[in-house]
């Protein structure tokens, strides 16, 4: 099947972030939670202009928790699942990633976190794109 004519494309417009499923050296992921109210989740962050991929997470994750990582490979990708307080689109890339560090430092976008085993933490996942995300990471890792 032959798609519509390019004057009919509707091209993606919005923003690019990333999330990190991130193991220690035990194999158990991090996962935090900007309050009690919220959610877990995996942490990550937006991409800025000119920033490379590896080096925009690595940023973000050194900012939110204090931690050195090895950016691994891209785990799922998702649209239409997050936007930013003017309605803008967000396209979020997941990577596996990896630390020898344990101890988190979290700013203040984060109150907790914790490190938990794969199946605690794909449990703990909000919603499942993430689910999904977390259970690529895992496999990649067997």
């Amino acid at each position: 099947m032959i798609g519509p004519p390019a004057s009919e494309e509707s091209n993606f417009h919005g923003h690019v972030t990333q999330k990190a499923v991130v193991f220690n050296k035990d194999d158990d992921i991090l996962l935090v939670r900007s309050d009690s109210d919220n959610p877990w989740s995996i942490p990550g962050g937006r991409v800025q202009d000119g920033e490379d991929a590896d080096e925009a997470l690595k940023r973000e994750l050194r900012e939110e928790t204090g931690l050195a990582v090895h950016v691994g490979h891209p785990v799922h990708a998702m649209t239409d699942v997050w936007f930013t307080a003017d309605g803008e689109p967000m396209f979020t890339v997941v990577y596996d990633c990896e630390t020898s560090d344990t101890e988190i430092t979290l700013n203040h976008e984060h109150e907790e976190c914790g490190w938990v085993s794969p199946a605690e933490a794909t449990d703990r996942m909000p919603i499942e794109p993430l689910e999904l995300a977390v259970k690529r990471a895992v496999t990649r890792r067997q």
